[in-house]
C-alpha cells in the first residue's frame, strides 16, 4: 500500500491530504442550460463534489483550515461547478467567488424564471376565462358534449 503524503504541493500553496481529490477522474454532469431540470443538475453537481471531497464548501467554513487553504479549496469547488454550466450561465456568475454563492445564485435565477413563467401562464388562463362571459362558456361546454 502506498504512503499518502501529509501535504501535496500545488503551485504556491499546499492542500491538506483530507481534501486532495481524484483530479484525473471524469464525471458525467450535463451542463446546465436552463432547459434541463435544475434539481437533477444540482443533484449531479452535489454528487460530483462529494466524490472529489469538496461538498463541505457549500456548508459553513471548516475551522480546521487556514484562510489560504480555504480559499484554494473554495476555488477548486467553484471552478468544478462552473465547468457544469453553459457559457452564458458562466458569464452571469463571473463575479461570484464563493462556491456556496454560485449554487445559491443559480437556484435563485432558476426559481425566479420559473415563477415568472408560471405567473405568465396564470395571466393567460385568466385572460382566456375573461374572453367569454360565463353564459357563453357554459353554452360552448354544453354544445361540445
Amino acid at each position: 500500500m502506498a504512503n499518502v503524503p501529509e501535504e501535496k504541493s500545488t503551485g504556491n500553496a499546499s492542500i491538506p491530504p483530507l481534501y486532495i481529490s481524484i483530479f484525473n477522474t471524469k464525471f458525467e454532469v450535463e451542463k446546465f442550460d436552463r432547459k434541463s431540470t435544475f434539481s437533477m443538475w444540482r443533484c449531479e453537481v452535489m454528487d460530483m463534489l462529494v466524490q472529489i471531497n469538496l461538498d463541505f464548501t457549500l456548508e459553513a467554513k471548516p475551522e480546521d483550515l487556514d484562510d489560504k487553504n480555504r480559499e484554494m479549496i473554495n476555488h477548486l469547488a467553484y471552478d468544478s461547478i462552473r465547468l457544469c454550466l453553459v457559457k452564458d450561465q458562466k458569464y452571469i456568475f463571473f463575479k461570484t467567488k464563493l462556491c456556496k454563492g454560485i449554487m445559491a445564485s443559480t437556484e435563485r435565477q432558476v426559481y425566479k424564471e420559473e415563477n415568472r413563467e408560471s405567473s405568465l401562464l396564470e395571466e393567460e388562463e385568466e385572460e382566456e376565462d375573461l374572453s367569454f362571459p360565463v353564459q357563453e362558456r357554459h353554452f360552448h361546454e354544453w354544445a361540445s358534449k
